[in-house]
């Protein structure tokens, strides 16, 4: 009796399930490795989201599996894509780069990377604890690091010129 109560259950939960759609984005499912990795589900892709691809932030919102390595990795297509991890020296190099620009500001200022990818990163300055700070886009130029924009206005999309993705620059002002 408890059998047929539960066999009725968990009937029950695939029928809602598949109604509400849980089983659309299953592609394949290799038994076989079953026990060795739980990736078994794959996304379909459409062609417009593939050809959209161009780096790890990329792949992941496009709904790409991802690898949890160090760093993590994305794939799609026969193309993966590494995740940009900034270091404690680039971060530092950055600051520093404030600091003499900002001589005034040298003990309180902070920043924060917020989006990097490859040798471009975006992130927040603040001047003062506690204070509204700025945004700023870096680059990394023969093995250096320069800010390329700091402000509270609008981002050039000159920068985009630059080699800066555009994903990086969605708010800039044309």
């Amino acid at each position: 009796m408890i059998k047929k109560l539960m066999l009725i259950v968990i009937v029950i939960f695939v029928l809602i399930a598949w109604q509400k759609g849980y089983f659309d984005n299953v592609k394949n499912i290799d038994f076989k490795n079953l026990s060795k990795t739980w990736s078994f589900l794959q996304k379909t892709q459409n062609t417009s989201t593939l050809t959209s691809v161009n780096d790890f932030d990329s792949c992941v919102v496009a709904g790409n599996p991802v690898m949890e390595s160090y760093p993590r990795q994305c794939s799609v297509n026969g193309k993966t894509f590494s995740e940009v991890i900034l270091d404690s020296n680039d971060i530092s190099q950055i600051q520093t780069l404030f600091q003499e620009k900002y001589p005034k500001y040298k003990e309180t200022l902070t920043i924060k990377i917020n989006y990097a990818v490859d040798y471009f990163a975006r992130g927040s300055v603040s001047f003062e604890k506690g204070k509204e700070g700025g945004i700023f886009l870096a680059a990394k130029v023969n093995g250096a690091w320069k800010i390329m924009y700091d402000g509270n206005g609008q981002i050039p999309c000159s920068l985009v010129k630059q080699g800066f993705p555009s994903r990086m620059l969605s708010d800039c002002a044309q």
